[in-house]
């Protein structure tokens, strides 16, 4: 019975890794020159950044990690020819969000855009 169930759990978590594996995109590569917007904002509140997709296939994706101490991500939609995140605020300070524009989930970045998000105390 313990050889069947440590079994069950070796195939279990086999399953769990590959299946994260597919699901993560791969990084992307260099980003092109962008715009770079600030945003002010008070801690514990939310924050929406809404980026057009342009042309068919091309999509956003926040290309480089920023500091989740200072805002997390809340949703990611796409709204008619936006795609929209929404950012909570979590505690006093900055950080820069890196948006690239690729064809799927492939590392060309054609467009970039930043967004700095200063977050101030209550």
């Amino acid at each position: 019975m313990k050889r069947c169930l440590a079994a069950v759990l070796v195939v279990f978590t086999a399953v769990v890794c590959i299946a994260t594996a597919i699901a993560s995109a791969p990084p992307v590569g260099p980003l092109p020159k962008g715009t770079t917007t600030t945003v002010t904002a008070p801690a514990q509140s939310y924050v929406a950044v809404a980026l057009n997709r342009g042309q068919s296939g091309l999509v956003w994706r926040i290309a480089r990690a920023y500091n989740s101490n200072v805002v997390v991500e809340k949703v990611e939609r796409n709204v008619g020819n936006l795609t929209v995140w929404v950012f909570e605020t979590v505690r006093p300070g900055s950080t820069t969000v890196r948006f690239a524009l690729t064809n799927g989930e492939r590392p060309k970045a054609y467009q970039s855009a930043s967004y700095r998000i200063v977050v101030q105390p209550r």
